[in-house]
């Protein structure tokens, strides 16, 4: 079997995936998009990941709750399970 990665830079507030993927990798590129376009960009990263993949989201977060702190990052990997069950 042949494994074929594709990696592109794209500007996100204006890119929708075309294809399915098996893993949608973004690192520090949510925290630019307004919270308006924020669940249109998930919906559109979920409706393109197949059955089994994965998202994996780095975000970047100085601000949280209105307190200011030190940088940080959290991560988030989401699997798309089928059925119910984990593929």
């Amino acid at each position: 079997m042949q494994k074929i990665i594709n990696l592109f830079k794209a500007n996100i507030t204006d890119f929708r995936f075309e294809h399915e993927y098996d893993i949608i990798f973004s690192s520090g590129v949510f925290h630019f998009v307004s919270e308006p376009h924020r669940k249109e960009i998930c919906d559109n990263l979920k409706a393109h990941t197949l059955p089994g993949g994965f998202n994996v989201l780095n975000v970047f977060d100085c601000n949280s709750g209105g307190t200011p702190h030190k940088h940080c990052m959290d991560t988030l990997i989401a699997q798309k399970i089928n059925d119910g069950k984990r593929l």
